[in-house]
């Protein structure tokens, strides 16, 4: 089935999505009706990319793909009609306060909200209220009052912790707090920021001395402004710079109190910004730090004159994610501190060396290990243990606080002899309480069922009768017993609590955490692997919610014992949780992540080296990573694997090396042998997605007239790579040559309700024939063909003389879409040449291009950024750093113009090939058909010479100080002089453009210093000289 013939169910899905909570993909393609099996495959697929599938409760569509959805429903005035229809289908809870929230239905109106808000709270209310407006987005009618919800229950959820530190006391730990004291009172003011670790065992009491001295904190006068970053909440992750800035300043701004109304708006502004073609992917627009609302957070702390307490949590998961990724929210919490999030004292807690990658930023660490005497007496006289058993507790448990729980609960249930069989400390310790503390129960059956009952995350009568009881011998235990059985566990509320489905209860995370992997070392690994099956196949057949996740648990916990990895769908290992990945053997482990494209833990600092080099383990760690666009842990497990043994020519492993070295700009690396109808004469359609867009991009950029000739012999090809186009993957060059490829040979237009207007087929429409031209007229075709591109812009830049006081954010100025030179400016900044222009700059970036782009970013600044006729003056800024000046240049359009004048100045083979692709992309994107072809030289219409570009910026070129002028921005020179000598150096380096440039008028010696090469930075202020230079040889 084509792309088109599957667009109807496609879209028709993706309505029904956006108005749903989470959602049953099989019920919800029962609502589209009679499609066929194609359709259904092709709406799965395209649903799945759009899509949050982890979770056990279902699919549901990610935010930014749901607010798109959603604005071009209400564009087109669907909306209503769309939620009455919804309403026609079954809807859960989720779902009908999603469509309430967008119909203004009660409580989602201002007086319901009004009253949500009067005490005394319910949080439960809150948290429902605010996840239908956050999913509702501005298209809900109370969408304005989200902000006080979450403001309320932020503050709710503050109140619960400080009110559970004080019913439960803290114990201890004084040498500690008075070094977190300590820490705080000397906070950062500037980068590089180090933090305090805190470390230890599970259960020792890492989060309750950090929610101490974060209490402790915000009790100082003046007291501290508190953040929290759980990195196991799976909304964070590095890769969204935006993400991460956007919820820091939630926290702020909840922190601060209701007169942070210009953060908010930025807030807002950068949530809505920076988002990928798709939202299935961190975009590159969200790799970065929003700067102008780094700018207010900071402006907006300096104003409340409060310092700043950062806290990450289990960053141990920080680290699971990458090698590279503890240091890069590092990198991120510096450029915060240097915007003004300051002071600031950061705390880290995790397990073991979550932080080794990063030793300097560990200013110092806690190693918490068990109480002391004094306190651990403390603790212990909460449990009516008796003072005399205390010594002997402390004895038993290492002063380890579960531990010490555990035993005086066991004292005190059955006094002194509880602990008479214990013999020895700390672990052995834990198991025996824990078998004591069962076989105490008075149910005979339970205490049989005591060391591998916690080997079943989850239980009730059934799973102990059929289960648990054959593994025991009780094959025959009858219904009353097994009832009797879960009843007396129901009562061990120190192990287990209720799970979520009625009748079965689930253990406790923290004696879990502490007790498993002692019970599996106890145990046999063939027995236990017996009852891991066994409980397998009891789940398989379930008809639970969580039955086949519980099933595919329990066979990877099955391999403890080797034997044959079992095969378990991906969907179903994408829904296990950090902490129930965790609790597998390291193989399994790996599976899973291998299987749904995580970081294993191969390729890892402290992975051990093999004699040789696992190419295949290698290229799927590769792919995977490439497919989640972190390009700088890819160049990591590269370093560690392909680039110490290059791995056999023309193989499969070593085509994925090849993407890899693509994406990093390693482009004469990348294209060292590169034979295209050797990929796609195989079985191309086999392999990774990113692996053949990659190749596809690499033929169209070094062979644009060969990969048009393909596409013509198989319009089969070209299908594909417009598919592999809609995905949009973070960081491809999809929109270069590739997509002009496609243009030219005819191939499907890709703009649709969900995608935003791609730069390609907006040239197409600008440079049309039938578009016309008239002075002071905008044209329809062109506004909305540029619509997205010119908002994108005119963020970037603004008015120097009117400011919005209120909101403290500059007035939007956008190029004269009216002109083709301001058409062209703004196609110029959608360039897709930015993304991998960081990525060179990121990972081999030299003090040389370095210099080059800050001052070059900085010039541009003081000269505002050289706007295009009818823009009026703009007023920008420089950025805080070298990714930050690459995105200025791309925004501002600029970005063809400063890689030519830096491979110039820089002589790299890498920057002199991608300059080449994006000034070829610059000119066809301005009106000049760049691209070699087979078919025709150009199409109709494209045959601007020199682009238009070229043409308003000669315009504006008037006298020999203004030409001197650009050639200095764009060279370096310190002055006027210094400019002149550049402009000869380029005539003796391109002598051909010079000979024939000399002659001609100024727009055809721009034509032909393009021609010839000649960076396009310089060709106007060179073009102009040269009539210069005739006029005063007259």
């Amino acid at each position: 089935m084509s792309i088109e013939e599957g667009r109807p169910f496609i879209e028709r899905a993706r309505r029904l999505a956006a108005l749903s909570g989470p959602f049953d993909p099989g019920a919800l393609l029962n609502m589209l009706g009679d499609v066929s099996a194609d359709a259904a495959l092709a709406v799965t697929v395209n649903l799945a990319n759009a899509c949050d599938t982890s979770k056990p409760s279902g699919w549901l569509m990610r935010g930014t793909v749901r607010r798109r959805e959603l604005a071009a429903l209400e564009a087109g005035g669907t909306l209503d009609s769309e939620i009455r229809l919804r309403r026609q289908y079954p809807r859960d809870p989720a779902t009908e306060a999603l469509l309430d929230a967008l119909a203004g239905v009660s409580p989602y109106t201002g007086a319901g909200i009004t009253h949500l808000l009067e005490p005394p709270l319910d949080r439960d209310s809150l948290a429902r209220v605010a996840t239908a407006l956050d999913r509702a987005g501005p298209q809900a009618a109370a969408h304005q009052a989200l902000a006080s919800v979450r403001s309320a229950l932020g503050r709710f959820d503050a109140d619960a912790r400080a009110q559970l530190m004080q019913d439960r006391g803290f114990y201890g730990r004084h040498a500690e707090i008075a070094q977190a004291e300590r820490w705080l009172s000397r906070p950062f003011t500037d980068g590089p920021v180090a933090a305090l670790y805190i470390t230890g065992l599970p259960g020792i009491g890492k989060s309750t001395l950090i929610d101490e001295t974060a209490r402790r904190a915000g009790i100082q006068a003046p007291p501290w402004l508190v953040v929290r970053l759980d990195f196991d909440r799976g909304g964070l992750d590095i890769q969204d710079q935006v993400g991460l800035t956007v919820e820091i300043s939630r926290q702020v701004a909840l922190e601060s109190g209701p007169t942070t109304s210009p953060l908010r708006q930025a807030r807002l502004a950068a949530a809505g910004a920076g988002s990928s073609p798709d939202g299935n992917i961190k975009g590159s627009g969200r790799q970065h730090i929003p700067q102008e609302l780094s700018r207010v957070l900071g402006e907006t702390v300096r104003a409340v004159g409060r310092p700043v307490l950062l806290i990450l949590d289990t960053v141990e998961v920080l680290g699971g994610r990458g090698e590279t990724h503890p240091l890069r929210l590092f990198e991120t919490i510096d450029e915060l501190c240097r915007q003004g999030l300051r002071p600031l004292a950061v705390i880290a807690a995790g397990r073991g060396p979550a932080l080794e990658s990063v030793p300097e930023r560990v200013g110092e660490r806690i190693e918490l290990g068990g109480l002391d005497d004094e306190n651990a007496d403390r603790l212990l006289s909460r449990y009516d243990a008796g003072s005399d058993m205390f010594q002997r507790i402390r004895e038993v448990s290492d002063g380890i606080p579960l531990l010490l729980r555990l035993a005086a609960l066991a004292v005190r249930q059955s006094g002194p002899m509880a602990l008479e069989g214990v013999s020895g400390q700390g672990d052995l310790a834990a198991v025996y309480l824990y078998r004591f503390l069962l076989s105490r129960t008075g149910d005979e059956n339970l205490r049989l069922l005591a060391q591998p009952g916690l080997l079943i995350r989850r239980l009730n009568p059934d799973v102990i009768a059929e289960v648990l009881a054959p593994h025991v011998g009780l094959d025959d235990m009858r219904a009353p017993d097994a009832v009797a059985a879960f009843e007396a566990l129901a009562t061990q509320h120190w192990l287990v609590e209720p799970d979520a489905v009625p009748g079965w209860v689930r253990h406790r995370p923290d004696v879990r955490a502490s007790l498993l992997e002692l019970l599996y070392n106890a145990g046999e690994p063939s027995t236990t692997a017996g009852l891991n099956l066994r409980a397998a196949r009891w789940f398989e057949r379930r008809p639970e919610p969580f039955a086949q996740l519980e099933a595919a648990y329990h066979r990877l916990q099955a391999m403890r014992s080797g034997g044959r990895p079992p095969r378990i769908a991906p969907e179903i290992l994408q829904q296990l949780d950090r902490q129930s990945v965790s609790e597998l053997p390291a193989a399994a482990q790996d599976l899973v992540r291998d299987s749904i494209g995580l970081r294993t833990s191969k390729f890892r600092r402290g992975s051990k080296s093999a004699l040789s080099v696992d190419h295949e383990g290698a290229a799927r760690e590769l792919e995977a990573t490439l497919e989640r666009g972190d390009v700088r842990e890819a160049a990591y497990v590269y370093g560690r694997s392909f680039g110490q043994s290059p791995g056999a020519p023309h193989s499969p492993a070593l085509d994925v090396a090849r993407s890899f070295l693509w994406r990093a700009g390693r482009w004469s690396d990348a294209l060292h042998g590169f034979d295209p109808h050797r990929y796609f004469d195989g079985r191309f359609r086999e392999r990774a997605p990113t692996t053949t867009l990659a190749h596809l991009e690499m033929w169209a950029e070094s062979g644009f007239a060969a990969l048009e000739s393909a596409f013509t012999a198989d319009p089969g090809l070209a299908e594909l790579a417009t598919e592999l186009r809609e995905r949009g993957f973070n960081g491809s060059l999809a929109n270069g040559a590739l997509g002009f490829a496609l243009v030219h040979t005819g191939a499907p237009e890709l703009r649709s309700s969900w995608g935003v207007s791609d730069p390609v087929d907006a040239a197409a429409v600008v440079w049309s024939p039938t578009t016309t031209w008239v002075s002071g007229v905008q044209s329809p075709q062109v506004l909305d063909s540029l619509a997205v591109q010119a908002s994108r812009f005119a963020a970037n830049v603004s008015s120097p003389t009117t400011t919005v006081r209120e909101t403290n954010l500059p007035v939007p100025r956008a190029p004269d879409l009216a002109t083709p030179a301001g058409a062209a400016r703004v196609l110029a900044s959608a360039t897709p040449y930015g993304p991998v222009t960081e990525t060179m700059q990121q990972l081999d970036p030299g003090d040389a291009m370095l210099r080059h782009l800050a001052r070059t970013d900085f010039e541009l600044a003081e000269a505002g950024g050289l706007p295009p006729r009818g823009a009026g003056d703009w007023s920008i800024s420089p950025a805080a750093s070298p990714g930050g000046s690459i995105q200025n240049l791309a925004a501002l359009g600029l970005l063809a113009e400063w890689l030519g004048a830096a491979a110039v100045a820089l002589r790299r083979p890498d920057l002199r090939l991608l300059a080449r692709s994006s000034e070829r992309w610059r000119r066809t994107s301005a009106g000049q058909w760049a691209y070699p072809s087979r078919l025709t030289s150009h199409p109709p219409s494209w045959t601007r010479r020199p682009d238009e570009t070229m043409v308003d910026r000669i315009a504006q070129l008037d006298s020999e100080e203004a030409c001197l002028e650009q050639i200095r921005i764009w060279s370096g020179a310190v002055n006027p002089g210094k400019a002149w000598e550049e402009f000869q150096r380029l005539r003796r380096r391109y002598p051909a453009a010079d000979r024939e440039a000399r002659r001609s008028a100024p727009d055809d010696a721009a034509a032909a210093l393009l021609a010839r090469h000649v960076p396009s930075a310089f060709v106007p202020p060179m073009a102009v000289l040269y009539s210069f230079e005739r006029k005063w040889s007259l």
